[in-house]
């Protein structure tokens, strides 16, 4: 109910508001297959999700590259973001693995609360009492102190 009174509910008789299509105040959501150019050239688009890109087909029909169409929707934003995400298939090969290598490689750090130390946040650190996953907690790679999650949303945020 409370979702609803933000984004409307989808299923009533409102053109605004489709099961691909939903408005709500300050913006949008728009839900495209990687295999439907017009879906993907429909309007234009100032942060762009794309999720399992190495299923995506290398052409749709007549029109190029999912990412390709998904890239001319962003032109128009200054301020515009291309997420990109996806389970690697062939190592060298797959669409992913190239747009890994057309990237920067940047990577997000967080600093330590305790000592300072930047550091990319990895599975590896949380740690937790076994059988009791309530007691995990993520530990700082260079001082070893446990972060509280207020301490750990607070580094993200920074």
């Amino acid at each position: 109910p409370e979702l609803a009174k933000i984004f409307g509910d989808w299923r009533s008789r409102d053109q605004a508001q489709t099961i691909r299509h939903i408005k709500f105040p300050g913006g949008s959501f728009s839900f495209s297959g990687a295999n439907s150019a017009p879906s993907l050239a429909s309007r234009p688009i100032r942060i762009a999700l794309m999720d399992e890109v190495d299923r995506y087909p290398l052409s749709v029909g007549e029109e190029g590259s999912p990412l390709g169409l998904v890239r001319t929707r962003t032109r128009n934003f200054w301020n515009r973001k291309i997420i990109l995400t996806s389970t690697p298939t062939v190592e060298g090969q797959s669409l992913i693995w190239s747009e890994l290598e057309r990237s920067d490689y940047r990577v997000y750090e967080c600093p330590c609360a305790h000592c300072g130390t930047f550091q990319r946040l990895e599975w590896s650190r949380v740690r937790w009492t076994p059988g009791q996953p309530e007691t995990a907690e993520y530990v700082c790679t260079h001082c070893d102190e446990p972060w509280s999650e207020a301490e750990r949303r607070e580094a993200i945020h920074k």
